[in-house]
């Protein structure tokens, strides 16, 4: 800053000089040099004045400085508030009136804004430059008591109960998200990051999680019915209790899932990888498990009658196998245990 200032000022001294120099042609007549003395005479004097205060212009440039960035950080606080309020706003007035939710959601997914804010309101940071000295001068200029960061921290917003069906959130970005009974029905959700998020009870009929990566996220008593999974990343995923009816999940991987009591009637699990997972007490009447690896799963009390494509040598590589409910086409030698209905 200091640099551009000198520069300036050099670049004005050198307008007067010049300026002085054609005063100093001008001798033709009297009115001329009486002319010439009236315009250069103030020029003279500021170009001294530069001279003498040229150091001084540059401290209080510098100073000026100083206390704009001060008044900045001071304030970052009071706008992260106000973002973090504006983006409420933004999503409750696209979400206020379910009649034309779909309507005002195709508007405000122009530019990825809706996606956008929910990232914004789940991004979670440590404050920088935390110091006794911030809080105290942050109380003193304007009274904040909680202020200790010169950089100020966010901490993640819950989405509890959020209700956007039907909007497009193409590879949104929400690890560790705070989605409990979230309405996402119908929503575009391919791509998605959504690592270790809290979807408990959350209802995802009908979305599109294609290639979704859902690694160690909490799904129980989730609504999941008819939801396209294809290539899913549901390693480690809580499913317990979810509903899975008809739900598509071709070459998903379900390694080390917790499936206990999941209703999969009818769903999709073609090339599907549940090696390792937990199917005790798992309804999977009619599933589709052509070339399904099942290896080290557990199958206690799971019910496989009617399911398309399994065979013996698939089902004997999984743990349990004896004990679950199947057809007699899959006794494979062992004894089938009697169905409580």
């Amino acid at each position: 800053m200091s640099k551009f200032l000198k520069l300036l000022i050099n670049k004005v001294r050198w307008l007067l000089t010049a300026a002085l120099q054609v005063g100093s042609k001008i001798k033709n007549s009297s009115i001329l040099r009486l002319s010439a003395k009236v315009i250069v005479w103030p020029i003279a004097k500021l170009n001294r004045c530069l001279r003498e205060y040229e150091h001084w212009a540059v401290s209080l440039a510098a100073i000026g400085l100083f206390a704009t960035l001060s008044g900045f950080m001071l304030e970052l606080e009071d706008r992260q508030s106000e973002r973090i309020f504006r983006v409420w706003e933004f999503v409750l007035r696209v979400t206020a009136d379910p009649s034309k939710s779909s309507t005002n959601a195709q508007v405000a997914t122009q530019g990825s804004s809706i996606r956008e804010a929910m990232e914004y309101m789940n991004r979670d940071f440590g404050g920088l430059g935390c110091y006794e000295l911030v809080s105290r001068i942050a109380f003193k200029l304007n009274g904040n008591k909680t202020r200790k960061c010169i950089f100020p921290k966010k901490t993640r917003e819950t989405l509890e109960n959020f209700s956007i069906p039907g909007v497009s959130l193409f590879e949104i970005k929400l690890p560790d998200a705070k989605l409990r009974r979230a309405n996402l029905i119908n929503t575009d959700l391919g791509n998605a990051d959504l690592r270790r998020a809290d979807l408990w009870r959350a209802i995802l009929r009908e979305s599109d999680l294609w290639r979704a990566d859902l690694r160690e996220a909490d799904l129980r008593r989730a609504d999941l019915r008819r939801a396209d999974l294809r290539r899913a990343d549901l390693r480690e995923t809580k499913l317990r209790r979810a509903d899975l009816r008809e739900t598509k999940l071709r070459r998903a991987n379900l390694r080390r899932a917790d499936l206990r009591r999941a209703d999969l009637r009818e769903a999709d699990l073609r090339s599907a990888d549940l090696r390792s997972a937990d199917l005790r007490e798992t309804n999977l009447r009619s599933a589709k498990l052509r070339r399904a690896e099942i290896e080290r799963s557990r199958l206690s009390r799971a019910d496989l009658r009617g399911a398309k494509g399994i065979i013996c040598s698939q089902l004997k590589r999984a743990r349990n196998w004896e004990r679950a409910y199947r057809d007699k086409s899959l006794a494979c030698g062992a004894p089938i245990p009697t169905s409580p209905r």
